[in-house]
């Protein structure tokens, strides 16, 4: 599980289930969040690391 934050502010998690490649995003408040020019999106990763979840690599589209 990853830990998504929005400008130092925890907002949600990223999870992946097991054996899967797609992930999960859940926001802390079940509502959608709007990003502006400048927003710092941070992805933190446990501290006790999980190895299928090496090489990770991801893309996010904004419009």
């Amino acid at each position: 599980m990853l830990t998504l934050a929005l400008n130092g502010s925890t907002i949600g998690t990223v999870a992946f289930a097991a054996g899967t490649a797609v992930a999960t995003f859940t926001t802390t408040s079940g509502i959608p969040y709007l990003f502006d020019q400048g927003d710092v999106l941070t992805l933190t990763a446990l501290a006790t690391q999980d190895a299928g979840l090496a090489d990770l690599v991801g893309f996010i589209a904004l419009q």
